[in-house]
């Protein structure tokens, strides 16, 4: 009894500690004053993200150490849609596309672009898996974890990890079953055109690319996300 206790008190301090380690990182929104190297030991890693499919499906991407399996080195990344930015009334760029249809032949139009800065310690990285967000179409949904796309971070430098696109559709039009295509590209030359834009403290004359982008370009995973619609607390769904 003794040892189970002892079990349990373990068990409940590592997944303590294995929250603690968790972190997420949101969207840096633009700013004339972004530093890259302010915090020593760490670099800055710039991406995009390119939806296409379903309308606003919220993903979020799990990554980790490159070559590590240990529960304390995984951490996510959420993928908020995109934002319209304006610098004064007659300039105006638009990183976002929406099509309000949802299914049926129109889904593939929809398309929305975001742009995501960050920061992390320098060293090697993976995305390894990704997950919908709660509460889409009212469902818990369960994460995949079936690929490794790889990226470096460098100190007090910014790197380029690449365009990270995610085609959505449906199953059989069941909204509790999402296909997702998750690829990775290298669209630097546009996506420098928004950058110089929307952070133009980050010298993109020095912007780094990944060494990892040009193996994982071209590189598509498909996944089949499954939910399972939320109870509203009367024993029925929506």
């Amino acid at each position: 009894m003794k040892l189970q206790k002892s079990l349990k008190r373990l068990l409940g301090m590592a997944a303590l500690v294995s929250l603690a380690a968790c972190s997420s990182h949101k969207i840096v929104l633009p700013s004339d004053t972004y530093d890259v190297g302010a915090k020593p030991g760490h670099g800055t890693v710039v991406m995009s993200v390119e939806q296409k499919g379903l309308h606003r499906v919220p993903f979020s991407l799990l990554y980790r150490e490159a070559g590590s399996n240990k529960l304390l080195s995984t951490s996510s990344i959420s993928l908020p849609f995109g934002y319209r930015y304006k610098s004064n009334k007659t300039d105006t760029l638009d990183v976002v596309k929406n099509y309000s249809q949802e299914y049926g032949h129109l889904s593939e139009k929809n398309h929305e672009n975001s742009f995501h800065v960050f920061k992390l310690p320098a060293g090697q990285y993976e995305f390894y898996g990704m997950y919908i967000e709660d509460d889409y179409k009212q469902g818990t949904w369960i994460p995949v974890k079936n690929f490794s796309i790889k990226f470096d971070v460098n100190a007090s430098k910014a790197t380029y990890v690449g365009n990270i696109g995610i085609e959505t559709s449906t199953i059989d039009n069941d909204r509790y079953i999402v296909k997702s295509v998750l690829s990775r590209n290298n669209h630097i030359s546009e996506d420098k055109q928004v950058l110089s834009k929307l952070f133009p403290s980050i010298n993109l004359n020095k912007l780094v690319e990944s060494a990892h982008l040009a193996e994982g370009t071209g590189l598509k995973v498909s996944s089949r996300h499954y939910g399972l619609q939320k109870d509203d607390g009367n024993g029925r769904g929506d």
